[in-house]
């Protein structure tokens, strides 16, 4: 199937129904469109400031901030841009929710669909028509839905603490001399002190995974710690 794209550059100049080879890098590229609230929108848009990548990143719905909460966390991404073309087939137009380029120069075209909607008609020949658009590009196609929610609640609650907090050095040193093996945060509290201070610290090093934890179950004094990366 003949399929064409539509993408905006840096100059914000429209360039419509292209051959999918005239598509610049993604770092020539820019939002194809934004679509704000209505009236008649069952969803909400806005920004979400995507820390690893140092920008807000607009999306149309709780889920794509949600997803982009996921992404931001996994620190794996390099770049990303949103609403970054759109895919006219059929008479038909495709606009994916995302496209994102890891630190190991993977790219990725993203869909972001609740679940309850995968199986529609009209979204599975969208996601068709994304899978062939990535495979002859050389990328990937992947699609996205709810995640855990206590998974995403405890996220939100770590994106909190990714400043640097209060004797960070000091701490986290202490933090990782316990951890020969997993231990609750009440024993490292018991152990080190200053429960105000070893908190933020305990959360901003689980939000750059340098800690690990349980993210699917809820926090508490008795979640189990352990090290991660770095």
């Amino acid at each position: 199937m003949l399929i064409r794209v539509s993408y905006v550059d840096l100059a914000r100049t429209l360039h419509e129904k292209r051959a999918i080879n005239e598509l610049p890098p993604l770092s020539k590229l820019t939002p194809v469109r934004r679509r704000w609230s209505s009236g008649q929108q069952r969803h909400t848009p806005g920004f979400y400031y995507f820390s690893t990548l140092k920008k807000h990143v607009f999306y149309e719905s709780y889920l794509e901030s949600k997803i982009l909460s996921h992404f931001d966390f996994e620190g794996e991404t390099q770049r990303l841009v949103e609403q970054p073309f759109a895919l006219h087939y059929s008479k038909k137009k495709h606009y994916p929710d995302f496209v994102m380029q890891s630190t190991s120069e993977k790219i990725t075209v993203v869909n972001v669909k609740p679940a309850a909607f995968l199986d529609l008609p009209a979204n599975i020949a969208d996601f068709e028509i994304a899978d062939e658009f990535a495979r002859v590009q050389g990328w990937h196609h992947r699609i996205m839905t709810e995640l855990n929610p206590q998974y995403i609640d405890n996220l939100q609650w770590l994106s909190g603490f990714r400043a640097t907090p209060f004797e960070l050095k000091g701490i986290s040193e202490q933090v990782f001399n316990l951890l020969e093996e997993s231990i609750s945060l009440k024993h490292i509290i018991d152990e080190i002190g200053r429960e105000i201070f070893v908190k933020p610290v305990i959360f901003h090093l689980l939000w750059h995974r340098r800690l690990k934890t349980d993210l699917e179950q809820r926090f508490s004094l008795e979640m189990p710690i352990w090290r991660g990366e770095g």
